[in-house]
């Protein structure tokens, strides 16, 4: 599966849909600091000029030949193991000898998905409270992370909960401990809670100051009112201000628990040695007991009494839509009017999401896509963005442009609408179906060039799909797609009368501070190592 990688100066998916602070890479579409790790979830900014790492210092990008009419399958997952221990962990292991370091990460198949109205954000809330220490080691956690050397941090998103390290190979069994250790021994307690809950409240209002992260979460929320992706995944304010002690530590004893995570280890390190410390230190950890893990939408019905100060969140500000066919609008001071677009796609296990991949290339994949040059090369737009983000529950694919001075928002709407309506009618010529699959192809490539994209490529896969094979099948349909396909998907996804959209019309303009990148789709953090 190809990263959901986003450059955009609105509000995760966490991934990213932001990552984090990990150096996660660029593609041929955009450069990032946002993930959201599915082949399925690529996102794109242009502007005047196309945005790569290829002028960063120290970086060489070197062409990469796919030939998408092979039939000799990809296969990315080459040498990777698949262990479950008795208590349910399911570890992925990939040895590779390349460079003296280890990457581990711990994914929780728990994310805002899985919360109601009325506990919006506790994932998020509680993914920061591990960081607090645990009954055994009653310490800041990133302090003990620095003292191994580590390169550490973690993010919320949609469909789960990532916690994400580098080491020197010969720290790789200390820092196993220490994930054990927080996996059921994390302090919860109400003093480090309400510290933590000021930390998030402020990191929510920094997102809030954004025009675009607002017009989003209001067209998210009236594209999928009835499904917790219409939620923002870092919280409300007025949601993570009500959390108690007693519903955070009932989520993490309720969630945090083997049968419920992934371990990935990447890197260079012994399988067989490694598995036996993995066995020692999370194999001794109970498994849930809990049928299923009970994977629904937590708290929704000891929270019920919240759902009004949620929504009068969600809508604060911003007025609320009539129907998916009249625009949300939201007026304020600002530095240009933009739009933001939303169609509802299928889950990403579905056999669709490879030609919908395709289809976002042909539409958004670089200057000759033909949304760049009806936007962007036209004049009518400064940058626009796009991709499918698909997920557990079903996804969508998303548009944003920026207009240009003077340049009404219903004039890009008007060109959207009419690409989309001429993909759709007339379909794709062979040369653009070639193009796309190639590019398409290349990015899923380059995107696991390093140990801890590999790591996230598997992650995603195991958690969002229940395969960590994905990837390799995913590049096989890629393969196998044609001009028909792509035709039938618009038609079948990109109908008007499903899609939802937003406008941000400035009353006045201010004068632009500069981009801040802010992810709707995944939660971004600045840990540091903190006092004891």
């Amino acid at each position: 599966m190809r990263f959901r990688l986003t450059l955009r100066s609105r509000g995760l998916l966490l991934f990213l849909v932001g990552i984090c602070l990990s150096t996660l890479l660029f593609t041929t579409k955009a450069t990032s600091t946002s993930v959201n790790f599915l082949p399925s979830q690529a996102t794109v900014k242009f502007g005047s000029g196309v945005n790569d790492n290829s002028n960063l210092p120290g970086t060489v990008v070197k062409p990469v030949s796919v030939n998408t009419s092979s039939n000799t399958p990809l296969k990315l997952t080459q040498g990777v193991r698949e262990t479950v221990l008795d208590n349910g962990l399911t570890v992925l292991t990939k040895e590779v000898h390349t460079a003296p370091v280890v990457t581990v990460q711990v994914w929780y198949k728990i994310g805002s998905r899985n919360e109601a109205p009325g506990v919006n954000g506790i994932a998020h809330q509680l993914e920061h409270m591990l960081f607090k220490g645990t009954t055994n080691r009653p310490i800041q956690f990133g302090r003990l992370f620095s003292a191994l050397g580590s390169d550490f941090n973690a993010f919320t998103s949609y469909d789960h909960t990532v916690y994400f390290g580098t080491v020197k190979r010969e720290k790789l069994s200390p820092l196993l401990t220490l994930e054990a250790d927080r996996m059921v021994n994390s302090i919860i307690d109400a003093e480090q809670l309400e510290t933590e809950k000021k930390v998030v409240i402020s990191e929510l209002q920094g997102y809030e100051n954004s025009q675009e992260y607002r017009l989003n979460r209001a067209v998210m929320h009236a594209a999928f009112p009835d499904r917790s992706y219409g939620l923002p995944v870092g919280g409300t304010k007025a949601d993570v201000e009500k959390f108690t002690v007693e519903q955070v530590r009932e989520y993490y004893q309720k969630y945090y628990r083997p049968d419920g995570a992934i371990l990935i280890i990447v890197g260079d390190f012994q399988t067989e040695s490694t598995l036996a410390k993995i066995k020692e230190t999370f194999g001794k950890i109970p498994q849930s007991g809990a049928s299923g893990m009970g994977y629904g939408k937590w708290g929704e019905i000891n929270n019920r009494q919240s759902t009004k100060s949620n929504q009068q969140s969600i809508n604060n500000n911003q007025p609320a839509q009539t129907n998916n066919q009249q625009p949300i609008i939201l007026k304020e001071q600002g530095s240009a009017a933009f739009l933001n677009l939303v169609y509802p796609l299928t889950a990403a296990n579905h056999p669709d999401v490879p030609a919908l991949d395709v289809m976002d290339y042909i539409l958004t994949g670089g200057r000759s896509s033909r949304l760049y040059q009806a936007l962007v090369e036209s004049g009518i737009a400064s940058n626009f963005s796009g991709g499918a983000i698909n997920l557990i529950d079903g996804g969508w694919y998303e548009i944003s442009a920026t207009a240009a001075p003077d340049i009404k928002l219903g004039e890009i709407e008007k060109v959207i609408t009419s690409e989309i309506a001429n993909l759709r009618d007339k379909g794709v010529s062979e040369e653009e179906l070639h193009r796309a699959k190639a590019q398409l192809m290349a990015t899923v490539i380059l995107n696991n060039r390093n140990i801890t994209n590999q790591a996230m490529q598997l992650g995603a896969d195991e958690s969002v799909t229940g395969d960590y094979r994905f990837t390799d099948r995913y590049l096989g349909a890629v393969q196998n797609i044609s001009a028909g396909d792509i035709q039938r998907v618009a038609q079948t996804y990109l109908n008007n009368n499903d899609r939802t959209i937003g406008f941000f019309e400035p009353t006045e303009l201010a004068e632009q501070a500069g981009e801040t990148i802010v992810s709707g789709g995944q939660t971004s953090e600045q840990f540091n190592a903190g006092p004891p």
